[in-house]
């Protein structure tokens, strides 16, 4: 389940540049709750045509993300909401990526007499900044859910269901938050444990 793999830059390379970004959690109170840090690519300085294609990804209506509520509400089902954690970092690139490593970052290379700045990451899996990571992890998510034998609505791609009645399962998606509802709990609990 690797994200990168470490090539030799050649001349011909389009690299991307990245750099960390560091951000304090606060709690109420205003203390620190944690620090994270998050390695992000310099998306701005790739071009359409060559290090991406298609950037689309759907996002939910307003009035479409109420539709498992309300329906949630007539039944008396539960709803639960679940974010996808890191989610930009699981979707699959089918572009060729190659990012140089933050500034100050380095690494042990098995050959010693190559200089670490010949080395750059062959990314295999998106990252944040990038232009098609939302498109590329909404494609794994619609894939998940369509091997959990859900269906997606043709009206609106952020529904997703299953069943009918008492037994439906509904799944609502916005970018990396999904809410989930239906009858069926075992199903429910079943699909949100996998």
């Amino acid at each position: 389940n690797q994200t990168y793999k470490i090539i030799k830059q050649s001349p011909e390379d389009k690299v991307i540049k990245s750099k960390w970004v560091f951000k304090k959690k606060l709690n109420p109170d205003g203390s620190v709750a944690r620090f994270k840090a998050r390695l992000v690519a310099k998306g701005f300085l790739q071009k359409y045509g060559k290090d991406f294609h298609d950037t689309f990804a759907p996002v939910a209506k307003s009035k479409s993300i109420r539709l498992p509520l309300a329906i949630a509400g007539a039944r008396g089902h539960k709803v639960f909401h679940d974010d996808a954690t890191s989610a930009f970092l699981n979707g699959i690139l089918k572009e060729l990526v190659i990012l140089e490593p933050p500034e100050g970052y380095q690494e042990q290379y098995e050959d010693s007499n190559i200089s670490s700045t010949e080395f750059r990451w062959l990314l295999l899996k998106a990252l944040y900044g990038l232009k098609q990571a939302p498109r590329e992890w909404n494609e794994v998510l619609h894939n998940f859910l369509l091997e959990q034998g859900l269906i997606q609505s043709k009206r609106e791609p952020c529904i997703y269901f299953k069943g009918h009645g008492d037994k439906q399962v509904l799944v609502g998606v916005y970018v990396d938050d999904l809410l989930t509802t239906g009858g069926d709990t075992t199903e429910v609990k079943r699909m949100r444990d996998a």
